[in-house]
């Protein structure tokens, strides 16, 4: 989107200065063999100004999006914090390589944010930027489970228990 922006915002200011050119040489006494009244120059630099103010427009607003998306990436990784979490059958005992996948919940349904696996000993941890999350833990043999979190940079160590029983059949 950035270079789309450049090249929109070159665009734009060369249309606008030939439209420029074209009404200064409307404007000049010229002793050429045609010769047209200031109004058809005015008509003809329209002709070029119109599209060149609008392409300048857009690339202004399209590099101001790609500075504003970058804003709010600078933010959020310094906006970091950890999620941690341990998973654990019913009985308390912990589950290795239990799936872990956190979703952003938003207008347009959950959005991926992170995923990973629980270790050995059934734990598990995910950098996330500060926010509500949707936490979703599935073993194949025991189930599943998901509830809301949230994530703070302030350093709580609070760490997750997930408790997923037996599945019947």
């Amino acid at each position: 989107m950035a270079i789309a922006g450049k090249i929109f915002m070159v665009l734009g200011a060369g249309l606008l200065l030939l439209a420029g050119f074209i009404v200064l040489g409307g404007l000049t006494q010229s002793s050429g063999w045609i010769q047209f009244p200031a109004s058809f120059y005015l008509a003809i630099s329209a002709v070029f100004a119109v599209p060149g103010g609008a392409l300048l427009l857009l690339g202004f607003r399209l590099m101001g999006e790609v500075r504003g998306e970058r804003e709010r990436i600078e933010t959020l990784e310094s906006n970091q914090g950890t999620l941690r979490g341990f998973v654990c059958d019913a009985s308390g005992s912990p589950i290795p390589r239990a799936t872990v996948d956190v979703f952003i919940e938003g207008l347009g349904g959950k959005r991926p944010a992170a995923s990973t696996r629980t270790g050995s000993g059934g734990r598990f941890a995910v950098e996330l930027p500060e926010g509500q999350y949707l936490l979703e833990v599935g073993v194949p043999e025991l189930g599943e489970s998901s509830m809301p979190v949230a994530v703070s940079k302030s350093g709580d160590s609070a760490e997750l228990q997930i408790k997923l029983p037996v599945a019947t059949s």
